[in-house]
């Protein structure tokens, strides 16, 4: 790819280099048509050796591409590339996405899963430049878009998001915070944080390869899941939930959902799902708020 210094001169000068072609070709024209009413065409070579009209063309073929390299060197054209290296403080987000069947319970119309994505539609808008990768969980865990500014992907790949894209039954947040955890590749961002939305808290854990489901939550489940979240804490990585209501939450849940969110200095939305959209936006205004001051 070619750039120019300054292309205004090609803007200029090119014009020119036309006008100036037009203007001596029809020079050459009308005095060939001049020397034919002069004398007959045989004798026009002996009579007026300058009036070679190969030798005339010739001449302002060479005008007109000087004037035209002219033009093009007072442009300045650039070619190639060169590496540099760009240091970005700005926030890099990693949104979490609950996909077990519950999400589809509709006492948050159209249904739980569909109001967190149009929450998380909500917040792309105002990004300003900073980054932000997909998380979707049931009974594990899938990146389903990696950290990125290209916000028509991430939303291609939230719509694509729906109950059953993860063939597990369960609520393995501890598998969803490892798959987060693993999301931040570079490290690039000045605030990092992880925007976990979920009805229901941990029913499910891996020890080595093997998946546990247990229900009520299990004693293990919730030290598996607040391991990965002390993990989250080591690399300055921020938890925040957004807790959708259920029938089923019981007041330990909560109390085990402060302590998961406090342990990563995070914070705990409640919210009857209307006013998820609400929330997510105010939390991510409030950290960048925060950043420029």
């Amino acid at each position: 790819m070619i750039l120019w210094r300054d292309p205004l001169y090609l803007w200029i000068c090119l014009p020119a280099v036309v006008v100036l072609g037009g203007f001596l070709l029809l020079r050459l024209r009308r005095r060939a048509a001049l020397l034919r009413v002069f004398a007959e065409a045989p004798l026009v070579p002996r009579l007026a050796p300058d009036a070679d009209e190969r030798r005339s063309l010739r001449r302002m073929l060479v005008r007109v591409a000087a004037l035209a390299l002219l033009a093009v060197g007072l442009a300045g054209p650039k070619w190639g590339f060169h590496w540099q290296e760009v240091h970005r403080e700005g926030i890099d987000l990693i949104v979490a996405v609950d996909t077990s069947r519950s999400m589809l319970a509709t006492d948050v119309k159209p249904n739980r899963l569909e109001r967190a994505k149009f929450a998380i539609m909500d917040l792309l808008p105002l990004l300003q430049g900073d980054r932000i990768g997909l998380v979707a969980f049931a009974g594990t865990a899938f990146l389903e878009c990696p950290l990125t500014l290209d916000y028509a992907a991430f939303e291609q790949s939230l719509r694509a998001v729906e109950v059953g894209i993860i063939p597990r039954g369960g609520t393995a947040i501890a598998r969803a915070l490892d798959t987060s955890l693993d999301a931040f590749d570079a490290r690039q961002g000045k605030y990092e944080a992880i925007i976990l939305i979920t009805d229901g808290l941990p029913t499910a854990h891996f020890e080595q390869q093997m998946l546990y489901l247990l229900y009520p939550p299990d004693p293990r489940t919730e030290a598996a899941t607040m391991r990965e979240g002390l993990a989250c804490q080591r690399e300055g990585i921020t938890i925040n939930m957004f807790l959708l209501p259920s029938w089923s939450q019981t007041e330990e849940d909560v109390r085990f959902a402060f302590r998961l969110a406090e342990s990563t200095s995070g914070r705990v939305f409640f919210t009857a799902g209307r006013d998820l959209d609400r929330y997510v936006v105010w939390d991510y205004l409030s950290r960048r708020r925060e950043l420029v001051n």
